[in-house]
């Protein structure tokens, strides 16, 4: 134990007095917030080698144009800056599906941005952003119809919708719908999702390696006296923070809106659950906190591990290492927001931070 202690501490004096980074060894957790994935473009000019500028151009500022809605809230959306040398904040791209002709360029583009640039040019126009990335979220969209509750069963035209849903594969809260086969079934009903059960909530979601479940509920009710139906809808969120509910209303005064109905409901949806995450971790430079901090750690990998989870961590702006014993390090962390916020932040990384008897204590967790 005494030779665990000894090696921590040159570990830590490698690292903060030589500032050798830690985050060069770190696995990776999470997509990275400042890639944008999946660009289409298309052009054609005079020769191929102009369309290809023309169309490495338009792609990287539609790639930009996607990162800053992705990273901002929606009310902000309407005084995004313009960058017109993009080269500023672009880090690097990658061309995949290149097609080419004598007047033509074809391809898809996965385009990487520069963080200190991006962040530097939101905070000059003072537009809050969110750089944390939710882990995927299980959605279980359970359907009423005409006295029928459904879940697994078809037709279920509310599980259809959601699963041909197409989200942007950098989206800050990746969706997972369950593809219905007999483990799905055997580990909850359509019942048992309504109520909230949670041995059976976890269970799915264990199927799917998610942590929270969004328990989508869709009742369509028919007047068939006024000829109009209403989609009454709403969302329960499962997951460390409690139960979250959400309920909305959609009508339409005309017979077999069924479909538009529910692709409205879906569209907010996705728009309220993002805009909620983005809410809830927002970088508050203004707000810049430290707090003290225990990690239980018996044995070197352990430290690291939780040190490398820690560094990825946008909210977290330093880590200071105050003590180092057998059993546990001391960390002062030094972090922007609101505690709540960075517990959140820091349970995408398998990390619970909790108080225990006036003391933090953080913890790596299954």
């Amino acid at each position: 134990m005494l030779l665990w202690t000894a090696r921590l501490s040159l570990i830590v004096l490698a690292t903060f007095v030589l500032a050798v980074p830690a985050r060069a060894q770190a696995p990776a957790l999470a997509a990275d917030p400042y890639a944008v994935g999946d660009v289409d473009v298309d052009a054609s000019a005079m020769t191929a080698a102009q369309a290809r500028d023309i169309a490495l151009a338009d792609g990287q500022r539609r790639a930009f144009n996607r990162l800053l809605r992705r990273l901002t809230l929606a009310a902000d959306h309407g005084r995004l800056p313009r960058v017109d040398d993009l080269t500023l904040v672009v880090q690097g791209i990658e061309v995949d599906k290149e097609r080419t002709s004598p007047t033509r360029y074809i391809a898809t583009l996965n385009v990487r941005f520069n963080k200190t640039a991006v962040r530097d040019l939101l905070k000059k126009n003072a537009i809050p952003f969110s750089e944390t990335l939710s882990r995927p979220l299980l959605v279980l969209p359970v359907y009423r119809a005409a006295g029928a509750l459904t879940l697994w069963d078809d037709p279920n035209p509310w599980r259809a919708a959601w699963a041909a849903i197409k989200l942007d594969r950098d989206a800050p809260v990746p969706l997972v719908i369950p593809s219905g086969r007999a483990s799905d079934i055997t580990a909850i009903s359509a019942t048992q999702a309504l109520e909230g059960e949670r041995a059976r909530l976890n269970a799915i979601a264990g199927i799917y390696g998610a942590t929270d479940v969004l328990v989508a509920f869709a009742d369509l009710e028919v007047d068939l006296g006024a000829s109009a139906e209403r989609l009454q809808v709403s969302f329960r969120r499962y997951g460390a923070a409690g139960p979250q509910v959400v309920v909305e209303s959609y009508a339409s005064r005309t017979r077999g809106s069924e479909t538009d109905l529910i692709n409205r409901a879906i569209v907010r949806a996705v728009a309220l659950i993002e805009e909620g995450w983005k809410r809830d971790t927002l970088i508050r430079f203004e707000q810049e906190r430290r707090l003290s901090v225990r990690i239980p750690a018996n044995d070197i990998g352990q430290w690291l591990d939780v040190r490398s989870r820690l560094d990825a961590q946008s909210l977290i702006q330093r880590i200071d290492v105050t003590a180092v014993t057998t059993k546990h390090v001391q960390v002062t962390l030094h972090y922007w927001g609101e505690i709540e916020h960075l517990a959140l932040a820091l349970s995408q990384s398998s990390l619970r931070l909790a108080e225990v008897g006036g003391f933090w204590s953080l913890q790596r967790v299954p």
